[in-house]
């Protein structure tokens, strides 16, 4: 059971948490569960900003519903719409499209020249330099996008072209994620939040 509980987040009808919304500190999860006058866990909305020690321990233990608090969520929204308006997705895009032709076409001639001598060495040689050119053309827009965001670490949800480790961490753990919990007065208490679709690599656009 927690030590401490914060109320505000939830619906019930006990008039001391619903109207005044002041804060409650000891009890147990069952107390609160109460005053709250909640059935289940999963009508309580959780707020931390800890992963392990807010939103793991209340999501698997006492089935709460989770948002995680990311302050640096701001920064990469701001860089995603610079992104956005510099249309730096279409060009990585377009960079890992090239990419993919070139090795492929690179790999098919490797593998047609182990069974008999296809293409002369010059086109060969002017293959492998075009192929590598396209992958370090694309590797370096890919790095740059990311000093965007971090000259060291790049974009906090992205390793190259997958999702981070704590972005994995994120999606596993926390139902809702933010920047900041004011961003909450937006909505309704009442408010019902639904994830997105889930998709399949065919249903989505080409990786950057």
């Amino acid at each position: 059971s927690p030590a401490t509980a914060g109320a505000g987040a939830g619906t019930g009808n006990n008039d001391g948490v619903a109207m005044h919304a002041k804060a409650y500190q000891g009890g147990s999860y069952r107390h609160l569960h109460s005053m709250l006058g909640v059935s289940s866990g999963a009508q309580v909305l959780y707020v931390g900003d800890h992963i392990y020690g807010d939103i793991l321990r209340s999501k698997k233990t006492l089935g709460w519903r989770t948002m995680l608090v990311v302050p640096e969520l701001a920064h990469e929204m701001e860089c995603l719409e610079r992104a956005t308006e510099a249309d730096t997705a279409g060009k990585l895009r377009d960079l890992r499209r090239r990419r993919t032709a070139l090795e492929d076409a690179l790999q098919l001639a490797e593998f047609q020249m182990s069974v008999e001598k296809t293409m002369d060495d010059d086109a060969y040689d002017a293959l492998v330099k075009d192929a590598t050119d396209a992958r370090l053309a694309h590797r370096e827009e890919l790095r740059r996008m990311h000093a965007e965001f971090h000259p060291v670490w790049g974009q906090m949800m992205k390793a190259g072209n997958q999702n981070s480790r704590f972005a994995h961490q994120l999606e596993r753990y926390a139902c809702l994620y933010t920047s900041h919990a004011r961003n909450l007065l937006a909505y309704s208490p009442a408010k019902s939040y639904r994830g997105l679709s889930d998709a399949m690599p065919h249903d989505m656009d080409e990786n950057v």
